[in-house]
């Protein structure tokens, strides 16, 4: 799924909150929705939205309703809850952060409420299954974040069902943005401020290998960028390294010297950032 979010209910679901007017059947409750195609869980990463259509005589009374997620049978405030400012065929388009979860699989109803002397609740929707999974993002914490190595180790599952084993292995590195393995086992990992780290034997080394010092940030963005190791590392210990500088890219070769990186040479300069 990447960064991007989904909308989760509304690319698969429509859920009826009614406080006013709503499709119900004999019983009072919301209409149900259509089943996830083949059935089963939904697969969410935590980052989507639920989206719904809500019924209101108007933007005004809309802007009244609160909403409740019914995280197995728990609520939930839903946070940063939004609607369109005109209305559909059913109803006003919503959406809104999922609730928090633990990963696995959990059933969530919707339902909208007005407070007016009292809590007034609508009926319950029929229920979204879901099915929480992490996705890795990173090889370590912050710089100097402190955290127990073992503690954090635990079991995730990325978003195409495969299962890892996820266990911190070094802290201390900050923003980082690509890494490098060398045959010797020596991890190279780039920091955007233009340091370079090496993991050796498990450890992370206080001394940096390399600090560039005409690498140029601009907030989250440029930097040093990638590193790699030359595919005769064992036979000329080369290294390469694109980072931006005030005249644009540059693709530099470093040479490493124990646990240093020297030598530079710079390849291409000046190439011009888009």
């Amino acid at each position: 799924m990447g960064t991007r979010r989904r909308c989760v209910a509304a690319c698969f679901v429509t859920v009826c909150l009614g406080l006013t007017a709503c499709a119900n059947d004999d019983s009072g409750a919301p209409t149900s929705p259509p089943a996830p195609p083949g059935g089963g869980a939904i697969q969410v990463n935590g980052t989507e939205r639920l989206g719904w259509e809500q019924p209101a005589p108007g933007v005004a009374e809309l802007q009244t309703y609160g909403y409740l997620a019914y995280v197995d049978d728990v609520a939930v405030a839903l946070a940063g809850a939004t609607c369109a400012s005109t209305a559909g065929a059913n109803g006003f388009a919503c959406s809104a952060r999922l609730p928090p979860m633990t990963p696995g699989t959990h059933t969530i109803h919707l339902t909208a409420y007005v407070d007016q002397g009292g809590r007034f609740e609508s009926a319950k929707s029929s229920p979204l299954l879901v099915r929480l999974v992490t996705i890795v993002t990173g090889l370590t914490t912050a710089a100097g974040a402190e955290a127990d190595a073992d503690a954090l180790a635990r079991q995730v599952t990325t978003v195409d069902g495969v299962p890892l084993q996820v266990r911190v292995v070094g802290q201390g590195i900050a923003d980082p943005t690509d890494l490098a393995v060398a045959p010797d086992g020596r991890v190279f990992v780039a920091e955007r401020a233009g340091r370079v780290r090496v993991f050796r034997g498990g450890q992370l080394l206080a001394a940096p290998a390399l600090v560039l010092p005409d690498v140029e940030t601009t907030g989250d963005a440029g930097g040093l960028l990638a590193i790699a190791v030359d595919p005769a590392f064992e036979d000329n210990g080369a290294v390469y390294a694109v980072y931006t500088t005030a005249s644009g890219f540059r693709l530099a070769r470093f040479v490493a010297a124990g646990d240093t990186l020297r030598d530079r040479a710079i390849l291409l300069d000046g190439v011009e950032v888009a």
